[in-house]
């Protein structure tokens, strides 16, 4: 599968089972945050799941990285509006879900 179906395919799951988001960065004051919309699904994780770093309540995200604009990149700290909830993200795995070198999702681990 190329980059490209690869993409289509993400945008096309998250459009059907997802819900778009507000990803957002604080700026030092008085700068008002940076706010982007993108496409995320958001999980809690299992039970078995929960090991060192991973705290029950925690939630799993997957982002579509493509609207994700902010410079430098998402990073710990930066926070997720979902639902008019205000979650911390605490990780980003930018890795697993690259393909050819390109980003397609982040994966997050969120909390609060």
């Amino acid at each position: 599968m190329s980059v490209a179906e690869t993409l289509a395919a993400y945008r096309a799951a998250l459009a059907e089972v997802g819900e778009t988001i507000t990803v957002r960065r604080l700026n030092p004051s008085p700068a008002a945050p940076t706010d982007v919309q993108a496409l995320a699904r958001i999980t809690g994780y299992d039970p078995s799941e929960i090991v060192p770093g991973i705290q029950q309540g925690d939630r799993k995200v997957i982002l579509l990285a493509e609207h994700v604009t902010l410079t430098p990149p998402l990073r710990a700290g930066d926070k997720l509006v979902v639902r008019g909830r205000v979650l911390n993200i605490e990780t980003v795995d930018d890795s697993t879900r690259r393909l050819g070198g390109v980003l397609v999702a982040y994966e997050l681990l969120v909390r609060g």
